[in-house]
């Protein structure tokens, strides 16, 4: 069991889309409590749901849809369009690319990398005296 279960940011009721294959609707009052804004590269949550008023708590992650809805898998059953289900939203963890300004290109980040393994102490010749490397390593492991 994940440990944010025990966590809640909100709770509320909603009614399942019966246009949209199962889509669920967070309320706006509860995307902007959480601070979930309608965007193309969308959020993912941590919910719970269940039939409105009891029944097993059923514990998902979604990718929320650009205008903040998820929806139901088809693991879930006993639900259909139409239907009243309880949410419990525990986690909204933000999804989408960094900031172009934020990103190095890779070449760089390997330059970098590269350039700190000589600094500490890498071997420097190459691959000319592999044989040398491990006969040394045998002889310190006696």
């Amino acid at each position: 069991m994940s440990s944010h279960l025990g966590e809640k940011i909100e709770t509320f009721t909603a009614t399942i889309q019966t246009t949209q294959n199962r889509h669920v609707a967070i309320p706006a009052a509860v995307r902007k409590s959480a601070g979930i804004s309608e965007r193309p590269d969308n959020d993912i949550v941590q919910v719970s749901l269940r039939p409105h008023g009891s029944g097993y708590w059923n514990h998902h992650y979604f990718k929320l849809t650009n205008s903040g809805c998820f929806a139901i898998p088809t693991d879930i059953t006993g639900l259909s369009g139409g239907d009243v289900i309880d949410v419990k939203l525990h986690r909204v963890i933000r999804d989408g690319a960094p900031a172009a300004a934020d990103c190095e290109p890779a070449a760089t980040a390997l330059l970098k990398f590269a350039n700190l393994a000589t600094l500490v102490g890498w071997r420097s010749d190459g691959s000319s005296r592999v044989d040398e490397y491990l006969n040394e390593e045998m002889l310190l492991g006696e």
